[in-house]
């Protein structure tokens, strides 16, 4: 069938309904997000204006005051490196495409200084180099325009990435693993150092900003694909193992330059509870299916989740988790099993998926033996990629208009929306009837599409889905009916001095849920951290009757008064107790409705005399202050990561306490001579002082601070082989890359002899 759009039209086309979507945010001036917060800050309704739902609130528990911990927290460098606020202070997070340590993410900073601004616009970029990647994958493989534009839509803009939009490390995933994925086959093209770099850059970046357990679901398919890509481009076995060797030097590259954050990654890992917290922690992201009618309400979900409703609503009457491909790219995905013998590989790892997603056995067998106990993600979610690579496919076989059985083409489709009325007819809620008339009039027109193929439809049925379903799940509103503070932050803030803390005693809702402290800029003993260490998860039950939950990750209210007011509490440097109720204890008083004062000022550090060390230092521990005897202590200047003491000269060792978590990168000197810093009493941060020293400085140093290194090296890369590529064309040649005919073979054996026969 001859093309009515050429591959440029249809990439920037694209882009251009990527713009589109967004066009309605920069009209309203509105950012993305999945509620106000002012429920969270205390402040009384909300706004009915937009809709929220707080199943995406780590947006504003997690994402967000990273963000602006990396934007307005104290530091000494380039880059923050600690939180203060949370978890009796912690390192920052660098991962998750939410620090400085990511490229993206440094350069945008330079330019906007608002949290939820700089976080909507990290998410619209990623879903344009989502649309744009994948487009350009497409076309690597040879793939005409039309289905090009059809599948990378589908994937840059489908129903898993609005429904997620509040969760950019999904959609940096999804991108940047597009990404190496094209330039794995352009290098598989023409191996030279221009692709090599682009996938040494794309595995950077997919590492510092992707979700772990979903770039392990990716990479399934990614080293497969490299690998063939690899057998099939190659005109030897030798020749291949060359090109497979050259592929991984490249891939082990990017890996390198993300040492330092990943080595941060690695002690905190090892700090923490998270190494073997149980396959039953992971087994609850998987859908509860009873029996024969829940397995065909859930895949009527797949086909098409907006019969019950539009699932963004909190509503909705099922539980919903963003896997839902709607009925063009179904129909198109399983038009594909027509071609089986050439696509089976393919198929049968999205089969495995989805009895992962479905067979609580097999997904713990994923999780036991093949990667997928790092953190809960569903298994079907990460199969995006090779979903829509089949529907390509199916387009794509439809398109050409080759002498095949159109009903093996349609009837595999026309069999899911059966399933998917099944579902309907079994679930017992109720539906949506103009949702199910557009659903079924769309899987009618792919139909149509695949029995009489025309690009003006394939490309109109691309759009109709966008319209009808993404435009429909995205959680915004302007930014400034977001609340940033509240009379009881004001309150409170003014009842905690700088650097002191508050916690949340007894039952009842939560304010200022943990993490969001970094946000409204009041610390905590509070914490929401998947990586907690495992002493701070220890000290938790020094405090509070009942620790942290599921393996350190939450320890949102002090459970009881009797364990905090024992012999820590002068230790924790509390200086606010947020609770429902009146506390009974003569050590505060009540100021307000749910705030009680600290009747004696926190301590926050301390010069310790008598005390014991041991381990060279290591570790050290004293009663009471009344009992160990303090000197006079000043904090003379405190840049979060790099904090002077002005101390009293003594004629013998003395130890500065500091109430905040012990951390092993923390050091520290009097002058240029390094310092113990050993661990106080099981938990606090301490340094071992030699006698007559009048002032010390501690320093936080992270692996992190040199993540400045890759992103210089890339970008004197980049700059090195543009000014290469240039020189070599005015010389009339391109030693760097060459697109003659190495692609057109590969595009021939992928689609033709190769995988689609």
């Amino acid at each position: 069938m001859e093309e009515a759009m050429s591959v440029r039209m249809s990439r920037w086309v694209a882009i251009g309904v990527v713009f589109a979507f967004f066009l309605p945010l920069l009209f309203r001036g509105a950012v993305i997000a999945a509620h106000d917060n002012r429920l969270e800050l205390g402040l009384p309704g909300t706004s009915e204006a937009d809709p929220s739902n707080r199943k995406f609130s780590d947006q504003t528990a997690i994402f967000i005051p990273e963000i602006q911990q990396h934007l307005h927290g104290k530091r000494a460098g380039w880059l923050s490196l600690w939180n203060p606020y949370v978890e009796m202070g912690r390192p920052v997070h660098h991962v998750s495409g939410s620090s400085k340590a990511y490229h993206l993410f440094h350069l945008l900073s330079l330019m906007i200084d608002d949290p939820f601004v700089l976080y909507t616009i990290l998410i619209v970029v990623a879903i344009v180099l989502s649309v744009l990647f994948g487009h350009l994958f497409f076309e690597a493989l040879g793939f005409p325009p039309t289905v090009c534009f059809v599948a990378s839509l589908g994937l840059g803009l489908g129903v898993f990435s609005a429904y997620w939009l509040t969760f950019a490390l999904f959609l940096w995933t999804l991108a940047w693993s597009l990404g190496l994925l094209w330039c794995i086959t352009r290098f598989l093209e023409s191996p030279g150092p221009g692709w090599g770099s682009g996938v040494a850059f794309m595995v950077h970046s997919l590492l510092l900003s992707g979700y772990p357990q979903q770039i392990v679901l990716h990479a399934y398919f990614i080293v497969g694909f490299g690998a063939y890509q690899a057998w099939r481009s190659g005109r030897s076995m030798g020749d291949a193992l060359r090109r497979i060797l050259m592929l991984g030097l490249c891939g082990a590259l990017g890996v390198l330059t993300v040492a330092p954050v990943y080595l941060d990654l690695a002690l905190a890992l090892s700090r923490s509870a998270r190494l073997d917290p149980g396959s039953e922690f992971f087994l609850s992201v998987l859908p509860r299916l009873d029996g024969w009618r829940d397995l065909v309400v859930f895949l009527g979900q797949v086909f098409d989740a907006f019969w019950y409703g539009n699932p963004i609503d909190p509503g909705h009457p099922l539980r919903f988790d963003g896997i839902s491909l709607t009925p063009v790219p179904a129909a198109l995905a399983l038009a594909s099993l027509v071609s089986w013998r050439r696509l089976w590989p393919i198929q049968f790892l999205v089969l495995v998926s989805l009895l992962a997603n479905t067979v609580p056995g097999v997904f713990r067998f994923g999780v036991e033996h093949a990667g997928l106990g790092l953190s809960r993600f569903n298994p079907l979610a990460g199969m995006q990629i090779p979903i829509f690579l089949l529907a390509a496919h199916g387009l794509d076989r439809a398109m050409r208009g080759e002498s095949i059985s159109r009903w093996g083409l349609v009837m595999p489709g026309i069999v899911a929306g059966g399933i998917a009325v099944l579902g309907l007819a079994v679930s017992g809620v109720p539906f949506d009837v103009a949702n199910v008339a557009i659903g079924l009039s769309l899987l009618s027109a792919t139909v149509w599409l695949l029995w009489a193929p025309r690009t003006w439809l394939a490309v109109g049925l691309a759009l109709a889905s966008v319209l009808f379903y993404s435009a429909r799940l995205p959680l915004s509103r302007p930014l400034e009916s977001i609340a940033m503070t509240s009379p009881l932050v004001e309150r409170l803030r003014a009842l905690t001095p700088e650097g002191s803390r508050f916690a949340w005693v007894g039952p009842g809702r939560r304010l200022i849920p943990s993490n969001e402290e970094a946000l409204v800029g009041i610390p905590s003993i509070h914490a929401y951290d998947s990586l907690s260490s495992r002493a701070y998860q220890d000290w938790v039950l020094r405090v509070s009757r009942v620790g942290t939950r599921e393996s350190g990750r939450y320890f949102l209210r002090v459970a009881g008064t009797r364990r905090l007011f024992g012999h820590e509490f002068p230790f924790t440097g509390i200086a606010a107790i947020l609770s429902e109720g009146k506390i009974r204890d003569e050590r505060v008083e009540q100021v307000d409705r749910r705030i009680h004062r600290v009747r004696q000022t926190p301590r926050l550090e301390a010069q310790v005399v008598r005390f014991q060390a041991a381990g060279n230092g290591a570790t050290a521990s004293f009663g009471t202050f009344e009992e160990a005897r303090t000197l006079p202590i000043e904090r003379l200047s405190d840049e979060g990561d790099r904090i002077s003491f002005r101390l009293t000269p003594s004629k013998r060792e003395t130890l500065v306490f500091l109430s905040q978590q012990y951390h092993p990168q923390w050091r520290a000197t009097a002058g240029t001579t390094p310092l113990p810093t050993p661990i106080v009493n099981g938990f606090y941060q301490g340094i071992l002082v030699p006698p007559d020293t009048g002032q010390i400085e501690v320093r936080f140093r992270p692996f992190a601070r040199w993540s400045w290194i890759p992103q210089v090296f890339f970008m004197l890369l980049f700059a090195w082989l543009s000014g290469y590529r240039i020189w070599t064309r005015r010389k009339g040649g391109s030693p760097i890359d060459s697109h003659g005919r190495r692609k057109a073979d590969v595009s021939r054996a992928w689609r033709g002899c190769g995988m689609d026969g």
